[in-house]
């Protein structure tokens, strides 16, 4: 059934795709702390400054205050890659500031980005739209669904007919948004009801310390960290606490340390740490040799990768178990 709002009008459902491969860059303004995904996982707002110059991007001028977003992550997203995993409401529809306009006119930066992209769009009328139309949403959390509704699954959703065909534009290359329908919403919900909370199976973190200080190097992480030779594991500072796993460039001498965290959705309160770390091995080790981090978590959540895009010579990866069970016949 479909809902209303307190004004009485019809709320509707849609659904945006957004990448993490890349800063998010616009007409009028590029970003470079912050993807397309973590403008609405982590910022809160959906901002699609060619809707109405782009026949499949037409939707995003039917929404309204009210409405909901069922946002989809492809597959190069940090985290919760190639699923849906929140849901959002439409708050406040809002256009684009004159002086972000008026100066990406005047830099060129506006007709630079419509080159190649857009042959056929009138410069024009491009400039009065983005002045006389809204082209962001400002978003509010309204659901996290107990887990991942993976792509996989929406696919086998769709062709048993419990999603409707615009629901399987999920993964879709060049798709952005589309209206979709209260039915798949409610298929949402309750498929949601019937699930169990599900964490990824991680190693403990000692089981992981262990993993990686027997190799003595680094090359599970690929060639570049194939440099790197184990100086000690639980490296202890006396001052400042342990390190997880120290290792030093068999080539340069710089020194990198690694802090690991097994646990899920692993907040920012781990930079801290890991700063305090190398702070110390500058200090006390490194005799102006470099030192970086790199932190592994079996679940980043978005604020720790917003952090660590914050810091110096500091890396974050993120890591999986996959269980595999082979049946042996005797």
């Amino acid at each position: 059934m479909a809902r209303y709002s307190n004004k009485g009008g019809l709320l509707r459902i849609f659904l945006v795709q957004s990448s993490g491969k890349r800063p998010a860059k616009h007409f009028t303004e590029t970003f470079t702390d912050r993807t397309y995904a973590d403008e609405v996982a982590e910022h809160h707002y959906y901002r699609n400054e060619a809707w109405d110059i782009k026949p499949r991007d037409n939707d995003f001028g039917k929404v309204r205050p009210g409405d909901y977003v069922v946002h989809y992550w492809t597959g190069n997203v940090v985290w919760n890659r190639n699923a849906i995993k929140h849901l959002y409401e439409v708050t406040e529809l809002r256009k684009i500031e004159p002086r972000k306009i008026s100066s990406a006119l005047k830099s060129g930066a506006l007709s630079d980005s419509l080159t190649g992209k857009l042959r056929n769009a009138d410069l024009n009328v491009v400039t009065q739209n983005l002045r006389r139309h809204p082209h962001i949403l400002l978003l509010r959390p309204h659901m996290t669904l107990r887990r991942r509704l993976g792509l996989a699954e929406v696919k086998k959703m769709v062709l048993d007919g419990k999603l409707s065909k615009k629901m399987g534009r999920c993964g879709n290359l060049g798709f952005n948004i589309c209206q979709t329908s209260w039915e798949d919403y409610n298929a949402i919900l309750e498929w949601n009801k019937s699930q169990e909370v599900i964490d990824t199976p991680v190693l403990a973190e000692k089981e992981l310390r262990d993993y990686l200080a027997a190799r003595c190097d680094l090359k599970v992480l690929g060639p570049d960290y194939a440099v790197y030779e184990l100086v000690q594991k639980e490296y202890d500072t006396r001052g400042v606490g342990r390190i997880d796993l120290l290792y030093r460039d068999i080539g340069n001498g710089d020194f990198l340390v690694v802090e690991l965290k097994k646990t899920q959705n692993t907040d920012r309160a781990v930079v801290g740490q890991i700063a305090s770390y190398m702070g110390w091995v500058r200090d006390n080790l490194a005799e102006g040799k470099g030192v970086s981090g790199l932190i592994i978590s079996g679940s980043p959540s978005p604020e720790l990768l917003a952090a660590v895009r914050g810091m110096r010579n500091c890396k974050l990866a993120s890591f999986q178990v996959d269980l595999k069970f082979n049946v042996i016949e005797s």
